[in-house]
């Protein structure tokens, strides 16, 4: 099938959706992803059997996709196909069991255990699925050609959901994260994203390490035991499951669940993981218990704090990590200073990188930075450096001063690495880049928020016409954010 009638099934697919009331990406593509995952997982599962004497089949009659989807003139439609997905296939891969060595059930038992099937025309539904059908991915070259499109409606998603886009990092970003990292599977170094969201981390760590790929042996061991991730959210993580599966032609080790849920005592004292590297999404309300995970010295309800203690817990000594995070974290005093004094103390953050405020557009413009460290020895200096905004997006026809990213006419890409890689080779100080020593620092209560001693203030240049459109569209970030925390305080705090 090429690529012309792939893009048609998904259009159809998503078109027959509507009178359901899934009218936009976010609510379509969710459910479209959960019969493609089905789909995909089986189709994975029979090239495994051939390969691998000792692979069992996760999913047993008669909720196989063979058993109740293949077949579209036997299949059930109609009301009886939406109460036998509803109480009979969900329940059922809810509850497979994840002991049996030699299947991926784990993958399944996450996936559908806190999702819910919105597709309630049943003959949508067997519509739906049997276009799906059509798609062969146990053919790679099908596969190939499918990635991409499935790429391009995650960018859809994200193009959509604008502000509320928290799920997504650029690909190209975490490539260029990656290429610093640099996982070694020669080593048999684990990576570890405890908000993997699409998979981007790990799948560009996947591209990374499979080079030193050799033999049968070494494709699980890559795939499933070398790359691991958790996502709390049911929607994302099932998407971010088969955006892996795609890429990598493997079911992947990752759970749906909240890192943040995790206990600190426990985490083993010697730590998991040899590399992790993130992008959480911050300011998301959590379970009031859930800071009851952290000390006391640093408790607090900021998600990005958790965070950066859970992966220095969770990183084993001499470990890697690359976590952006807000400038706010940088800046911040009381338990923010507390937090950044263990980190300085228990790891080398030898690097900062401050991106520019444009970078997540249009999820957010708010600064944010890249923390490169490593855990084992304390940090005696940091060196910083200013990404500047490329000038190759610079429109000669316009005469504003501040270049910005946009997401559809000026996105990020990694060619914009370009001169900070090779810095990376051979660090010294430039107008760009300039060296702290820890007692700085230290002096200043632990701020890390350290502005570049060469960088002039910007001067920007917008006609009011253009500066109030960016006032009223932050008020309105504002705005939806207020929404989402009184919706939540709504539906768990009766009135």
């Amino acid at each position: 099938m090429n690529e012309s009638e792939l893009r048609e099934i998904i259009k159809e697919c998503k078109k027959k959706m509507e009178p359901d009331g899934l009218k936009t990406q976010d609510q379509q593509f969710p459910q479209l992803c959960w019969i493609l995952l089905l789909k995909c997982f089986e189709d994975f599962e029979k090239n495994r059997s051939v390969i691998d004497k000792n692979y069992h089949e996760s999913i047993s009659k008669p909720y196989r996709w063979e058993d109740w989807a293949a077949d579209e003139n036997s299949g059930a439609t109609g009301d009886p196909l939406v109460k036998f997905v509803d109480f009979e296939l969900f329940p059922a891969l809810q509850k497979l069991d994840i002991t049996i060595k030699g299947t991926e059930s784990t993958l399944m038992v996450s996936a559908f255990l806190g999702f819910k099937n919105r597709i309630r025309n049943g003959y949508a539904l067997r519509g739906i699925i049997n276009d799906v059908n059509k798609i062969r991915f146990d053919k790679p070259s099908e596969v190939t050609t499918f990635v991409k499109i499935f790429e391009d409606e995650l960018k859809e998603w994200v193009n959509t959901a604008k502000d509320k886009a928290y799920f997504y990092t650029p690909r190209v970003l975490c490539e260029f994260i990656v290429s610093i990292i640099k996982p070694n599977f020669k080593k048999k170094e684990i990576v570890f994203d405890p908000a993997s969201g699409f998979s981007g981390f790990l799948i560009e760590s996947f591209n990374f390490m499979k080079k030193d790929e050799k033999g049968k042996e070494d494709i699980r061991k890559l795939r499933f035991d070398s790359l691991k991730g958790h996502e709390k959210n049911p929607d994302f993580f099932l998407c971010g499951a088969l955006n892996f599966m795609l890429q990598a032609s493997y079911i992947p080790n990752i759970l749906n669940t909240n890192s943040l849920e995790r206990a600190d005592n426990d985490i083993p004292m010697s730590g998991e993981y040899d590399v992790i590297m993130s992008n959480p999404s911050y300011n998301e309300p959590e379970d009031a218990n859930v800071e009851n995970n952290l000390p006391v010295a640093v408790r607090s309800k900021d998600s990005a704090l958790h965070f950066l203690f859970l992966i220095m817990q969770e990183l084993k000594d001499q470990g890697r990590a690359a976590m952006i995070l807000p400038n706010g974290t940088l800046s911040g005093d009381k338990k923010l200073a507390t937090l950044k004094q263990m980190l300085l103390e228990k790891c080398n953050l030898h690097t900062i990188i401050r991106l520019p405020e444009s970078i997540f557009t249009p999820r957010t413009g708010i600064a944010t930075n890249i923390l490169f460290f490593q855990k084992g020895t304390p940090t005696k200096e940091i060196w910083y450096y200013q990404m500047k905004m490329p000038e190759r997006i610079r429109d000669p026809s316009k005469k504003v001063k501040q270049l910005k990213f946009s997401f559809n006419k000026n996105p990020l890409e990694i060619q914009d690495f370009d001169k900070i890689l090779a810095w990376f080779e051979n660090k010294k100080a430039t107008d760009d880049a300039w060296l702290v020593p820890i007692e700085d620092v230290i002096k200043n209560n632990y701020n890390l928020d350290i502005k570049n001693p060469n960088d002039v203030e910007p001067t920007i240049d917008l006609s009011p016409h253009e500066l109030i459109q960016q006032i009223i569209l932050d008020e309105r970030k504002t705005l939806s954010l207020l929404e989402d925390v009184e919706n939540l305080i709504n539906a768990e705090i009766p009135k």
